[in-house]
């Protein structure tokens, strides 16, 4: 966390943004809630009321009773009530505020790096830079390369800016003009359908949160992590139940061997049928070639 203003501490900024966080489902807002958890060394953080989720903006709320969390000695002073906003740029600006240049430059360092920065505004004043690390999954680099091995087209389809998603996709192996970034959950819909539209072909849709869960139920196939939220895993045809992207080609390798099994069994049924059939029924009769009634009836 960065602190753009000193009126609150660091450790204060902290508590009031997991709280904050608390009532979100979104897995960067528990990422925050766990920091705030671990370092205060608690359970239970502050009460949360009005909470607001903004689909690919942020969150808005009040925060109250922190005071139990600080020891009277520890001379920590926290208010009764702070109203809480935590989001991207346009949740901000949609707040009425603004950044300057050295919180801008600070933002897009942390992008550049491949964090998801947000910022924090408490009672209408910039406060905090929140930065979140969420790594590409270890097996993300190799399951894309075999997908495009395959002819497989592999796009990052993303509510991150522009910056901190080139730099997840050069970590994946994904073309930086195969990158949709800024999308909300709704222009995610209209992403799949334009792929639909201009492809001819399916399109899948892999994703673990509550902001995916439309997307996946556009894609012909919706694929959802089993560690997602409840919401994707609903949504979705298919949930893999590890954590792993390296589940995703061998479950499309498994489909394209069971349909190919289905064919070749569906043959030899026709071409049981087409001879098996006749030739049961006395069609070589003439030749003298005849089935006894309880073989034939077997056939």
């Amino acid at each position: 966390m960065i602190q753009i203003s000193k009126e609150l501490s660091q450790l204060v900024a902290i508590t009031i943004a997991g709280s904050a966080e608390s009532a979100s489902e979104h897995p960067l807002g528990k990422a925050i809630t766990n920091h705030a958890r671990q370092l205060l060394d608690v359970e239970q953080l502050g009460t949360v009321d009005d909470f607001y989720a903004i689909p690919g903006k942020g969150i808005k709320c009040s925060v109250t009773n922190l005071q139990h969390l600080f020891d009277l000695s520890s001379g920590v002073k926290v208010a009764e009530r702070y109203r809480v906003a935590i989001g991207n740029r346009t949740l901000i600006e949609e707040e009425g505020l603004s950044l300057d240049s050295e919180t801008e430059n600070m933002m897009r360092d942390c992008e550049e790096r491949g964090h998801t920065a947000v910022i924090m505004a408490v009672d209408g004043k910039l406060c905090s830079i929140i930065t979140i690390s969420d790594p590409i999954k270890k097996d993300a680099a190799s399951a894309v390369d075999l997908l495009k091995s395959w002819g497989i087209k592999v796009f990052l389809l993303t509510g991150d800016n522009i910056r901190t998603a080139a730099a997840i996709a050069k970590e994946a192996n994904i073309p930086r003009e195969r990158i949709f970034a800024g999308v909300l959950p709704k222009q995610k819909v209209s992403k799949i359908r334009a792929l639909q539209a201009k492809y001819k072909t399916k399109v899948a849709m892999i994703g673990d949160g509550v902001n995916d869960s439309p997307a996946l139920v556009q894609a012909d196939v919706g694929i959802a992590i089993g560690t997602g939220t409840d919401v994707a895993i609903e949504a979705a045809d298919i949930v893999l139940i590890k954590d792993s992207l390296f589940d995703v080609p061998v479950a499309i390798h498994l489909s394209r061997v069971t349909v190919r099994r289905i064919r070749i069994n569906f043959v030899w049924a026709l071409l049981y049928n087409v001879l098996g059939i006749p030739i049961a029924g006395g069609i070589l009769k003439p030749w003298g070639f005849t089935f006894k009634p309880f073989v034939a009836a077997a056939a």
